[in-house]
């Protein structure tokens, strides 16, 4: 007697086949293709309104979204190409999101902001010193660093030319040099930087 056996991989595969085929290609027959072509031509290249204008008086007349006007004319359906879109020539293509990579964070353990109030607990007479770089207007090198006191309220504030490891480094020497290397122990102990990320003692 004639048998049959019933795969279940072969038959999801026959599904999906038969799922993508029908969905691929135009839901639009030739008649409504060419109406649809007609009219944006005659909008778009005689007239050079744009998607947005078009269907806000003729949505009724072109039968589909907009997202999927915009994909027809994409895919070369109609004698309009995407230059003749005079908005749709000046944007670049969209880049997908690049996902985050993982970051060693090995080097901040012990010098968090919890290790920091877990230290100050342990030694409440701790002269802290929080450090802050203040940044002007977008695209000037300026920026300002601040020193804040926490005892005594007092800031100092150090205006270089430009943002980076070699200007800050230049105020730590000249506060060095100026106050001597065991008053500028005493005063800058422990120290705040980023509004508290992180610590150095």
């Amino acid at each position: 007697m004639p048998r049959m056996f019933y795969s279940s991989k072969y038959a999801h595969d026959e599904y999906r086949s038969v799922l993508v085929d029908s969905r691929v290609g135009i839901n639009q027959t030739p008649e409504s293709i060419q109406s649809m072509n007609d009219l944006l031509v005659l909008l778009i290249r005689d007239k050079h309104q744009s998607i947005g204008h078009i269907y806000a008086t003729h949505a009724e007349e072109l039968g589909c979204s907009r997202r999927t006007l915009y994909s027809y004319i994409n895919d070369c359906v109609f004698d309009i190409r995407n230059g003749d879109l005079r908005r749709s020539v000046r944007y670049k293509k969209r880049r997908k999101p690049m996902k985050a990579r993982s970051k060693d964070r090995s080097y901040r353990q012990g010098h968090n902001y919890e290790d920091f109030q877990d230290y100050i607990k342990e030694h409440p007479d701790t002269n802290v010193v929080e450090m802050y770089c203040v940044e002007g207007k977008k695209g000037e090198s300026k920026a300002i660093l601040t020193f804040t006191f926490r005892n005594c309220n007092l800031m100092l504030m150090f205006l270089f030319e430009y943002q980076n490891q070699e200007c800050i480094l230049e105020v730590f020497v000249w506060l060095e040099t100026v106050l001597g290397q065991e008053a500028f122990k005493k005063l800058f102990p422990v120290i705040l930087t980023d509004g508290g990320s992180e610590f150095s003692a």
